[in-house]
């Protein structure tokens, strides 16, 4: 993706959220040669409560899947795309680590 390219897709998410409500998942996976994966994916309840989906990040988990590792990552994802949370939950579903 060209610089230029990623600076619009930025600016979109950023108007998208400016006045609306959102949420970010993570959808896990691992493949048949035992890699996993990790998706990020932002969404964005508009003004007229339509959904909006924008896949912000698929990554390799190389590191063992942690809570302390997921939200590293997590975290790392939203910086990238300056999106700062008020909060961050992982649930009781990942080891603490």
């Amino acid at each position: 993706r060209s610089s230029k390219e990623a600076n619009n897709c930025l600016e979109v998410v950023h108007l998208s959220i400016l006045h609306a409500l959102f949420s970010v998942t993570t959808d896990g996976w691992t493949a048949n040669n035992t890699t996993s994966y990790i998706a990020y994916k932002l969404q964005i309840v508009g003004p007229s409560y339509t959904i909006k989906s924008h896949v912000l990040d698929v990554a390799e988990l190389s590191l063992w899947h942690t809570k302390n590792n997921q939200q590293a990552r997590l975290l790392s994802t939203l910086q990238k795309w300056e999106i700062l949370p008020c909060c961050t939950e992982t649930g009781d579903l990942f080891e603490s680590g």
